[in-house]
């Protein structure tokens, strides 16, 4: 039996019960790549050479969408949408996936910011990645305050 899931709100999407504890098999899965990536690649850059390969395979998709859309501007945003969402859940994994390990960090950290140790609110909350290239795991994330994660980045000349 589907279970309505609200956010802001608005029913959001529709998922069974069985699916949504099946994420907790997703979010051990997660943090064995991760680990993993952490151990091998973190801080990676990407050298001169790999940008223009990068700018190349960029332009090669940017003529590939064109010749797609035909023309039509209203196809065209639609490619470009659905490819930038999968690109960014390739990297930050699917939203019930975040919106899980979320309520499990706050339960872990007893509802308290990782920064400045005050009560955490749970809606305005949010997860900082440790290692942003580890992505959103458990062992990768800490939940913060929206104002303690900006003095922070400002702090490390991030804007």
């Amino acid at each position: 039996m589907p279970v309505k899931r609200k956010r802001t709100g608005r029913i959001d999407r529709k998922e069974t019960f069985d699916d949504f504890l099946a994420m907790d098999d997703l979010l051990v899965e997660t943090e064995k790549e991760a680990s993993q990536f952490v151990k091998d690649k973190s801080g990676r850059r990407l050298t001169d050479v790999e940008s223009r390969k990068a700018n190349a395979l960029l332009d090669n998709i940017r003529a590939r969408l064109q010749s797609l859309s035909a023309g039509d501007p209203g196809l065209l945003f639609a490619y470009r949408r659905r490819i930038h969402i999968r690109l960014m859940q390739d990297e930050r994994g699917r939203p019930a996936l975040r919106r899980k390990l979320k309520a499990k960090k706050w339960l872990d950290q007893k509802g308290k910011c990782a920064i400045c140790g005050k009560k955490l609110p749970k809606a305005a909350s949010e997860l900082d990645r440790l290692i942003a290239a580890g992505g959103y795991t458990v062992a990768n994330t800490r939940l913060v305050h929206h104002i303690c994660h900006r003095k922070q980045q400002a702090s490390r000349g991030f804007k």
